[in-house]
């Protein structure tokens, strides 16, 4: 601000235009439907990875 770059009043526009965009979002993710929990696990990775078993935490790792 010392150098003129940014004056009090475009600050100012910069706040109200984030939290005009965080209400939105907001209000579109609670108007949304809540996910299944059979999804919980999916896409923990950005990739897949092989052999991921795709099972809950509390499941046993191998099944006799």
């Amino acid at each position: 601000m010392h150098a003129g770059v940014l004056t009090a009043e475009s600050a100012a526009a910069i706040e109200d235009s984030v939290a005009t965009g965080v209400r939105a979002a907001v209000e579109f993710a609670e108007a949304g439907p809540h996910p299944d929990p059979s999804t919980l696990f999916d896409y923990n990775y950005a990739t897949p990875v092989p052999g991921d078993p795709r099972r809950l935490p509390a499941d046993p790792l191998f099944t006799h």
